[in-house]
C-alpha cells in the first residue's frame, strides 16, 4: 500500500466529520469511517510482497513506524521550503521503470559466477598437476636425473592451485552475498530508507549480522549512495534522503546546543543575589514551570485554566520583585514553605479528578472547592506583592521627602508658605 493512499484513506475521513460537523449530523458518520477503513485494509491486504514500515513487525510497533514515518515526512516538507527551486524536481528518480533504489545499481544475479568458475578450474588443474609432477619427481628420483623440471613445474601449479583457492572463496563470498542482497531487495520494495531492525526481523536475523552485510554491499558498491544513519539503525539509499537527514541532525544539534546555553544561563542567572534570595528564585522558577504544565493539561475553556494564568503572573511579579528587592526574601519564607507547596498538592490533586473516568457528585463538588479556593490563593498572592512593593514604596517616598528638604534648604526651590 502506497502512503499516497494512506493519506487518500485519511483525506476521505476528515472529510466526512468535517461535512457531520457542518450540516450537524452524525448518523452516517460511523458508517463512512468504517467503509474508509475497510477500502485501506483490504488495499494493504492487495499490496504484494513489497516492504513498507511496519510489514514484520508486531503490531505494537505499529505507534513507533508511524513516528518514523512522520519524522522523515516533516523534514522533507522543510527541505522544500529552505530550497523552493527543488521543489517541482522529483528528488530521487528510479532508474528505470521495475527498478528500485535498492536495486538501481543494476547489479547482475549472476555476479561471482566467474570466479567461482574461473577458481574451481583453477584448484581441478592446480591439484592434478601437483600430483602430477610429484609422480614425475619420484620417477626421476628413481632415475637419479636433474630435479629443476620437476620443481619449476610443482611451484607452477602449486601457484596455480592456490589462485584458485582464492578465487573460490571470492567467488563463493559473493554470491552469498549477492543472494542477500536480492533477497533484502525483495523485502525492502521501492522504499529510500527502511530500519535495519525491521528487516533483520523479517530475515529472521540479528540486527548486527544484517548492518554487516549491508556494509559489505555498500563497500562493493551494490548500494548506490546508501548512507547509515549515526546510530546505524536506519539505512538510507539515496543522497536526497542523507541530505534531509543531514539537514534533521544539525538542525537536532543546534537545538541541543541552545538548549544547553540555556540552562548554563539559567544555572547562573542568579550568582549576583544573596544566598537565600538565590534559593527562593530558583525554586520560584521551578513553581512557576510546574503551575504551567498543570495549566497544559486543563482545557482552556474551564474556568481553572483562567484563575491558574492569573495565579501564574502573580506569582512572577512576586518574584520580579524579589530580584529587584533581594532584602525581601525574608518575609517570603512561609509564602515558599507553606502557601505554594499547599497550592501545588490542591491542583494535583484537581488534575487527578479530572481524568477520573467516572465524574461523581462527591468529585464534581471536590473540583469546585478547589477551584473556590484559588480565588483565594489569588488574593493572598496579591497582597503578599503589595506587602512586598510597599517596603518599596515607602523607601521612594522617603527618598522624594529628603531630597525636597534639602532643595529647600539650598534655596532651589522655595519652602512650604512661600510664594514661588
Amino acid at each position: 500500500m502506497e502512503i499516497k493512499d494512506l493519506f487518500d484513506t485519511g483525506g476521505a475521513i476528515m472529510d466526512a466529520v468535517n461535512d457531520a460537523v457542518s450540516s450537524n449530523d452524525y448518523s452516517a458518520l460511523s458508517g463512512k469511517i468504517r467503509d474508509s477503513l475497510q477500502e485501506a485494509s483490504e488495499a494493504m491486504k492487495n499490496a504484494g510482497k513489497g516492504f513498507t514500515p511496519g510489514s514484520g513487525a508486531k503490531s505494537g510497533d505499529s505507534s513507533r513506524l508511524d513516528k518514523e514515518k512522520k519524522y522523515w515526512q516533516d523534514y522533507q516538507s522543510a527541505w522544500y521550503l529552505r530550497h523552493p527551486e527543488s521543489a517541482a524536481a522529483k528528488p530521487s528518480a528510479k532508474p528505470k521503470e521495475g527498478s528500485t533504489f535498492f536495486l538501481r545499481s543494476g547489479i547482475s544475479r549472476n555476479k561471482g559466477l566467474v570466479p567461482l568458475i574461473l577458481g574451481v578450474t583453477g584448484d581441478i588443474l592446480g591439484g592434478f598437476g601437483i600430483l602430477s609432477f610429484l609422480v614425475i619427481g619420484l620417477l626421476m628420483s628413481v632415475a637419479g636425473t636433474g630435479y629443476g623440471f620437476v620443481l619449476a613445474g610443482f611451484l607452477f601449479y602449486t601457484a596455480l592451485l592456490g589462485a584458485g583457492i582464492f578465487a573460490t572463496i571470492r567467488g563463493v563470498t559473493t554470491r552469498q552475498l549477492v543472494k542477500k542482497y536480492f533477497r533484502y531487495a525483495e523485502l525492502v520494495g521501492d522504499q529510500e530508507y527502511f530500519s535495519i531492525s525491521d528487516l533483520a526481523k523479517q530475515v529472521s536475523a540479528p540486527d548486527e549480522l544484517v548492518r554487516t552485510d549491508l556494509s559489505k554491499m555498500i563497500r562493493a558498491g551494490y548500494l548506490k549512495d546508501a548512507r547509515f544513519d549515526k546510530q546505524q539503525k536506519t539505512l538510507m539509499l539515496t543522497g536526497h534522503v542523507y541530505e534531509l537527514y543531514q539537514n534533521a541532525e544539525q538542525g537536532r544539534i543546534e537545538r541541543e546546543q541552545e538548549a544547553a546555553r540555556e540552562e548554563e544561563q539559567k544555572a547562573h542567572q542568579y550568582d549576583d543575589l544573596p544566598e537565600e534570595a538565590a534559593a527562593i528564585m530558583k525554586d520560584g522558577d521551578e513553581y512557576i514551570r510546574r503551575v504551567r504544565k498543570i495549566n497544559d493539561v486543563i482545557p482552556d475553556t474551564d474556568e481553572m485554566s483562567t484563575k491558574l494564568y492569573k495565579i501564574e503572573d502573580t506569582m512572577r511579579a512576586i518574584f520580579a520583585q524579589l530580584r529587584r528587592d533581594p532584602s525581601a526574601a525574608s518575609g517570603l519564607r512561609r509564602f515558599m514553605n507553606y502557601y505554594l507547596p499547599t497550592m501545588m498538592k490542591l491542583l494535583n490533586a484537581y488534575v487527578d479528578l479530572d481524568r477520573q473516568s467516572v465524574s461523581t457528585e462527591n468529585v464534581q463538588q471536590t473540583k469546585q472547592e478547589i477551584r473556590d479556593s484559588l480565588d483565594t490563593i489569588q488574593t493572598a498572592y496579591e497582597k503578599l506583592f503589595n506587602d512586598l512593593f510597599q517596603n518599596k514604596a515607602w523607601d521612594i517616598q522617603s527618598d522624594i521627602s529628603v531630597m525636597k528638604t534639602m532643595m529647600e534648604r539650598d534655596g532651589l526651590v522655595p519652602q512650604e508658605g512661600e510664594n514661588k
